[in-house]
């Protein structure tokens, strides 16, 4: 039986935050043998994100899909897939964690950004949170941001 291609694909799954639906979608993504390749989970409010790139044969790609699908209802969440390749992951060149506080303006948070931009770094955490006026400072803004550039693209 030939070697069926070797496929890729990204499942951001959103879900209130609840004991054991994470675990239901593993247990479907170990049913369907695929290999999970990275993946990330956070929390956001009340709601669950768990994101995910999973490999494996075109029929296993297929079948965690219509799997998600079939229980999208039943377990209350939201999931979304797109194709993607696996990929070489780069080596990081350098990696800039900054955390400012400055007064609130406008536009404030993009001049920050635009900053690492030009200067070739991607944006891997950006956090922003207005601090509220006090008897001493008026009302600020706290910025933490982290960003890395990669080798080679600075060359």
């Amino acid at each position: 039986m030939p070697h069926s291609e070797q496929q890729s694909i990204i499942i951001i799954v959103l879900v209130a935050d609840h004991p054991g639906k994470i675990n239901t979608v593993i247990q479907l993504v170990n049913k369907c043998q695929c290999n999970i390749e990275d993946s990330f989970i956070a929390i956001f409010g009340k709601q669950f994100f768990f994101i995910m790139m999973l490999s494996d044969s075109r029929q296993s790609i297929s079948l965690i899909k219509a799997m998600l699908l079939k229980h999208d209802t039943e377990l209350k969440l939201l999931s979304i897939m797109q194709k993607t390749t696996s990929g070489v992951y780069k080596e990081y060149f350098s990696i800039i964690i900054a955390n400012v506080i400055v007064n609130v303006a406008p536009a404030i948070v993009e001049q920050f950004t635009c900053l690492f931009i030009t200067h070739n770094f991607n944006l891997a955490k950006l956090v922003a949170k207005i601090q509220p006026a006090t008897n001493k400072y008026d009302q600020q803004l706290e910025i933490d941001m982290n960003a890395q550039s990669f080798i080679g693209d600075n060359e």
